[in-house]
């Protein structure tokens, strides 16, 4: 398992809005691509504090989605009394003491970063490439950390253009309609019993209509 940091976007409501993954090239010259299966994650979205797995989760996360080419995520903090943990964590990323998060995830395919085409993006002398769209990276969980790794590893509280959440969730529901396979299937067979006058919904997939 990789695990890279990244930087938060600041907390309102009780809800702080991160950019869990970018491309950027990390301290150890490796470049996570931002390609992702998130299912596992979206099943089990558990908040941790620097990657311990014996510790109760510090939060949830509501959201992720990878969001103009940056992993984004909106953690909801466990600041119940009974989570002294999470309570500090919140407390911590909402006065500004702490501002790092961390993805742990299952990396997808590999290669060496000095193997690329001269005018590859992610070529350079040392350090791997995780991910591709045919073999994704797996996310697993998000970290609060202190230390980030990634250079734009760095908190933009107040920032008028930070990073947000989906914003426009009609866009972001047609693009998954048009885009996950698993959903497009599930249309294609209600679109064979479709007895209606008007276009079918595959059709309407498909861009037809």
């Amino acid at each position: 398992m990789k695990k890279l940091i990244c930087r938060a976007v600041g907390t309102e409501n009780g809800i702080t809005t991160v950019v869990a993954s970018t491309d950027d090239v990390d301290r150890y010259e490796d470049v996570v691509a931002q390609h992702w299966s998130l299912d596992a994650f979206r099943a089990n979205p558990v908040i941790v504090f620097g990657h311990d797995y014996s510790s109760a989760p510090v939060g949830k996360a509501t959201q992720v989605e990878v969001i103009d080419g940056k992993l984004v995520a909106q953690i909801e903090w466990d600041d119940d009394d009974d989570n002294p943990a999470g309570k500090r964590t919140a407390r911590q990323f909402a006065q500004g003491f702490m501002s790092a998060v961390s993805v742990g995830f299952a990396p997808g395919q590999s290669v060496r970063r000095n193997q690329l085409d001269e005018d590859n993006m992610y070529a350079g002398p040392s350090g791997m490439v995780y991910g591709t769209p045919e073999s994704p990276n797996v996310l697993l969980e998000i970290s609060a950390v202190p230390i980030p790794a990634n250079p734009q590893a760095l908190a933009l509280r107040n920032a008028p253009e930070a990073p947000s959440a989906p914003i426009d969730v009609r866009s972001e529901l047609l693009y998954l309609l048009k885009t996950d396979e698993t959903l497009k299937s599930e249309i294609a067979a209600l679109a064979a019993d479709w007895s209606e006058a008007e276009p079918s919904p595959l059709a309407w997939v498909a861009g037809k209509s």
